[in-house]
């Protein structure tokens, strides 16, 4: 408990200092410069080189409002588990039902494992799925105190705070949404949520006009999680950015990020040859050209 006191002191400070990456770098343009220049010295993916990581491409994400949210964790935990026991069993059966969006069916596994099973390791996993169907029903409310029965010393506490923060967003409660996002990016860095965070993070500030800030969120996405699925969101989020904020827009360089988020899917790099976001940028790109550099065409 000590250890998630200090952390939220430390988080009332990022809040107001979350800028420090461009403060780091003195100068926007000069982290935009070093991203699209290391990008441009990066060599081709060899495809037939790439260890791809297969450990979370059976889930799709169904849930709203997040578009890229990871599902595969509670379904690993049943490979490596052995012979699964009843709860486990009725977990996994919650999860199917919920999948194939029987949500009456998986709300009572659900509910069964936490009746039977009150002290289970799936019991606050359980919760999770419980809230996330109150999700579907549009039950926020209900969803948000599912979720506040997870402790901060649970494992499944980041996931907790993720969705209340989705909850939050949809009932128009943004601040507190945001604080609940930078929560998870701050205390819990490693989690599988923490680049969807940072995402939303970003999103929050580009919607509220603070440039500095998205921007800030984004850059921490490229630099520390290129791994992961939001990188081709992070990348065209930021091309956004500087397309339209009032304090940052610099149309060049909105081209550039542009051209570079093809450049990639061109390369067939991870979470880029087969982004749902390539058309988008085409189509952004294209608008952009045609608005702003009429005289090179």
């Amino acid at each position: 408990m000590k250890k998630h006191i200090t952390a939220i002191l430390a988080l009332s400070l990022f809040i107001f200092t979350i800028p420090a990456i461009a403060r780091d770098y003195k100068e926007t343009e000069d982290i935009i410069n070093r991203i699209l220049k290391k990008s441009d010295q990066q060599v081709p993916v060899d495809k037939n080189s790439v260890v791809k990581d297969e450990e979370n491409t059976e889930g799709e994400t169904t849930e709203e409002p997040s578009e890229k949210t990871p599902q595969g964790k509670d379904r690993d935990q049943f490979k490596t588990s052995g012979v699964p026991g009843a709860d486990a069993v009725m977990l996994k059966t919650g999860i199917e039902f919920f999948n194939s969006g029987h949500l009456a069916s998986s709300l009572k596994s659900f509910d069964d494992l936490l009746s039977k099973y009150p002290q289970s390791p799936y019991a606050d996993s359980s919760r999770i799925w419980k809230g996330k169907i109150f999700i579907k029903k549009y039950q926020y409310d209900k969803a948000i105190q599912e979720f506040s029965t997870i402790k901060d010393d649970s494992g499944e506490y980041p996931a907790a705070l993720f969705n209340t923060a989705e909850c939050l967003m949809a009932k128009g409660q943004l601040e507190p949404a945001l604080e609940n996002y930078q929560k998870i990016s701050l205390l819990f860095p490693e989690h599988e949520l923490a680049d969807n965070a940072l995402l939303q993070t970003g999103r929050l500030f580009m919607s509220a006009k603070n440039g500095n800030q998205a921007m800030s969120a984004l850059i921490r996405i490229i630099q520390e999680y290129r791994d992961r699925e939001t990188i081709d969101d992070a990348y065209y989020f930021l091309a956004k950015l500087y397309e339209g904020d009032p304090v940052l827009r610099d149309v060049e360089t909105a081209r550039k990020l542009y051209k570079l988020f093809l450049a990639k899917c061109d390369r067939g790099e991870e979470h880029f040859k087969n982004s749902p976001l390539k058309e988008r940028v085409q189509n952004d790109l294209k608008h952009l050209e045609k608005v702003y550099f009429r005289l090179e065409q």
